[in-house]
């Protein structure tokens, strides 16, 4: 196993680097050896790592193969705790506890010991509740520094550690919040600020954060930047969230270097520079920050500003992906795909990505539907969804034709009875298999539940089966969880819990994961917002043949939004879901007709794809009919609307 480890070092896997650590740390493969030991924890460490970063921690706190540094072992301590290490955030509370390496500060204790205790950590919760009381004036001063001993630095804890793999789907870390809420250290006008966030008061918020700025603190900084950014709590000013975000970002706040490479990727608030916005990714990746790592992989794949470099890329989505990202897993395993195609035979080549020359729209008021795409609201989160799998469109197993059938499964006696609206049978059927733990009829009974199709619509039995089926990896029902978190159906509202959801799907290939995560991606919702992420996602999902996200995917080439602005591209990407029949899909293909933009123009045509984004519900596309019709003469709208039925009756194939 050594040296299988030592091979994976090599590559880069960050796993086996802190694996080898823990062995010359040890000394029980191999001879002891701290040096070692240290080299390869800092190696797998600088790589945003959490479980090395909390064992080169406990290194430098325990002077082996170092001199003793408390002061840099509380910052890898806290690059751990911050990425979930129950072990590194027991730590961190018990340096603040003590004040050690750092001031003595007894909130910042409570904060990570209450922290470590959610993930189960007795002893943390122990310490907290002792903290809380002496806080409370119930014990004196010296039981308090009992308290903060009774937990040593935790080496022994990590031993079961010794051989971590890639984490755990069902324990992905998401991306730090957009809206610090600092949990360094308590300032009561800085919670003051946050609570008035909270509730609704940004211009409070707002006010309070420029005077806590001003005097540099960097939380208050990026928090100010952000509300800038967003127009929240007065106006919206670009150039001043650069401002405020290259103050935090000088004081290393890694999610403001990050945002400020944002700035300049997108030319927003400055001028673009894709050197500018790789160097500040760089400098947020320099801690393992994943978003950073995933954007400069991005940029190496793409040319923007490095040369194109596929196998640097894999480099850096690697380094996300040993952190436990699943989208740069998920990003990891498309190019390893296409590097497998190359070598195996001759492979297309992608269209280049152009720049198109700004069109005039010309003066006729013709209504797009390509900005409502990413509005933030019901039209984006459609429930039930869509393009989730209705019962009576599941699959049935095809019963082989031999002298004796083969008797049907619960589930499949379920969709029989589906299928001729025989509800109260599915039902019974549905919830047999269900009971003997078919993924399959689990996932049915949600849909049934949740609609009210043939019982009364419950929600919260709609959660229970979803999740007892998606505790079975089946990616159809952990999107249908993340729906339900998304919307607050069943269960309260919660972003976050539908991104974890949505993760967890995308990871195991769904289409439907990877779009409605690209979605959150889009609109910050959950997770940081992100339009790279979103792209590639959206990316994923499309050359899957999922038609909302060709969409979004044409979309964003439409608009030059995460990717160079490409109109052929759109226009490429929009058919193909329009060929599916996604009716905004058709709208925006008619409207690149009426323009000329990455084709031809072409009336007949625009109108062509007007109708039939229209009978499929588009309303803009009803509008735009209308505009169009004022420019055609009667025989050419009677050809066109023959050409359109033809259109419908191939199911948009050849239009």
């Amino acid at each position: 196993m050594f040296a299988v480890w030592q091979r994976m070092a090599k590559l880069g896997d960050a796993a086996a680097q802190n694996n080898l650590g823990a062995v010359y740390r040890e000394g029980k493969l191999v001879p002891r050896d701290y040096k070692q030991s240290i080299r390869w924890f800092t190696v797998a460490a600088k790589q945003g790592y959490p479980t090395a970063q909390f064992n080169l921690g406990v290194m430098f706190a325990r002077g082996l193969g170092v001199a003793r540094d408390r002061v840099t072992a509380l910052k890898w301590f806290k690059l751990a705790a911050e990425q979930g290490n129950v072990n590194a955030q027991f730590n961190l509370a018990q340096a603040y506890a003590k004040g050690a390496g750092t001031s003595l500060d007894l909130e910042a204790a409570l904060r990570w010991y209450s922290t470590a205790a959610k993930q189960g950590d007795k002893v943390a919760l122990k310490n907290y509740q002792l903290i809380k009381a002496y806080k409370a004036k119930t014990f004196p001063k010296k039981n308090v520094e009992q308290t903060a001993s009774v937990k040593a630095a935790p080496v022994q804890s990590e031993k079961k550690k010794i051989v971590p793999v890639i984490a755990k789907l069902d324990r992905l870390q998401l991306p730090q919040k957009t809206l610090v809420s600092n949990p360094v250290k308590a300032r009561d006008p800085f919670d003051a600020a946050l609570t008035a966030y909270k509730s609704g008061d940004y211009a409070k918020a707002r006010l309070i954060w420029t005077r806590l700025a001003r005097d540099g603190d960097a939380d208050a900084q990026f928090n100010l930047a952000n509300m800038y950014r967003n127009g929240r709590g007065g106006t919206l000013d670009l150039k001043l969230a650069h401002k405020f975000y290259l103050l935090a970002a000088k004081q290393g706040r890694r999610n403001a270097q990050f945002n400020l490479g944002n700035l300049y990727m997108h030319g927003r608030g400055v001028d673009q520079d894709y050197q500018r916005a790789i160097g500040w990714y760089k400098r947020a990746a320099e801690s393992g920050y994943v978003p950073a790592l995933i954007n400069i992989g991005f940029m190496f794949e793409s040319g923007y500003g490095v040369k194109q470099d596929r196998k640097a890329a894999l480099k850096w989505y690697l380094r996300a992906a040993n952190t436990g990202s699943a989208l740069a897993r998920l990003l990891v395993r498309d190019i390893r795909s296409a590097f497998a195609q190359e070598n195996s035979g001759p492979a297309a080549k992608d269209q280049k990505n152009v720049k198109a020359t700004t069109l005039a729209s010309n003066q006729t008021n013709l209504e797009s539907v390509s900005t409502k795409d990413f509005r933030w609201g019901e039209k984006m989160f459609f429930w039930p969804p869509k393009t989730g799998t209705s019962p009576q469109q599941m699959p049935r197993k095809t019963v082989a034709q031999t002298a004796k059938a083969q008797p049907l499964d619960p589930f499949e006696l379920g969709s029989q009875a589906f299928s001729i609206r025989n509800y109260a049978k599915a039902l019974q059927h549905w919830i047999d298999g269900a009971e003997l733990g078919d993924a399959r009829a689990q996932q049915a009974l949600g849909e049934m539940y949740s609609k009210g199709a043939g019982t009364k619509k419950d929600y919260r039995k709609a959660v229970n089966w979803y999740r007892r089926a998606a505790n079975q990896d089946f990616a159809p029902s952990a999107v249908s969880l993340g729906l339900l978190y998304q919307n607050g159906r069943g269960v309260p509202q919660d972003y976050k819990k539908a991104a974890a959801y949505f993760q967890v799907a995308a990871s195991q290939g769904s289409a439907q994961g990877q779009y409605h995560l690209g979605i959150l991606h889009r609109n910050g919702a959950g997770l940081p917002q992100d339009n790279i992420a979103a792209f590639r996602l959206y990316q994923l999902a499309a050359k899957q043949g999922y038609a909302a996200s060709q969409a979004s995917l044409a979309w964003m080439y439409d608009n030059g939004v995460g990717i160079t602005k490409s109109q052929k591209v759109a226009t490429k990407w929009y058919r193909r879901a329009a060929e599916q029949g996604h009716a905004d899909a058709q709208s925006n293909l008619g409207v690149k007709y009426f323009f000329g933009k990455g084709l031809d123009q072409n009336d007949q045509k625009a109108y062509v794809w007007f109708a039939v984004a229209a009978a499929n519900g588009s309303g803009a596309a009803a509008k735009n009919l209308v505009v169009l019709k004022r420019r055609m003469t009667k025989l050419q709208i009677k050809m066109a609307a023959k050409s359109s039925l033809k259109c419908i009756e191939k199911r948009y194939k050849n239009c």
